[in-house]
């Protein structure tokens, strides 16, 4: 039965870690929101539309575990997810024409630095 809760404690706190870093990612047009960590924010962001497929692009930051990131779509969507590198390819709605990105440096000490948002 230990053993049980301990497990439940512990799904718990990574949901809570996870969701609180989509939120942070979380990029509506509240742009002012940032949480700055120990590890450099992630900089060098370029996206790149063409079509259906969003490309982002971003400099390497050191004391990193991973990269969070989000941004949102014109005319209307969004999008978010993590990785371990520093480029990724989305595919987006048919129509889109534009947005903006951000990219949070996932600290090895549990913090995250926000880049500032890119439009693309």
């Amino acid at each position: 039965m230990k053993n049980l809760i301990y497990l439940v404690f512990l799904l718990l706190t990574v949901t809570i870690f996870s969701f609180s870093t989509i939120i942070n990612t979380s990029y509506s047009s509240a742009t002012s929101i940032k949480k700055t960590g120990t590890c450099p924010a992630p900089t060098g962001l370029v996206g790149t539309l063409s079509g259906t497929s969003l490309t982002l692009d971003w400099s390497p930051s050191s004391g990193v575990t991973g990269y969070s990131y989000g941004g949102t779509l014109s005319p209307n969507g969004s999008f978010n997810g993590t990785t371990t590198n520093t480029t990724v390819t989305i595919t987006v709605p048919s129509g889109t024409t534009g947005g903006t990105f951000r990219v949070n440096a996932l600290c090895s000490d549990g913090t995250s630095s926000v880049s500032d948002p890119r439009n693309f």
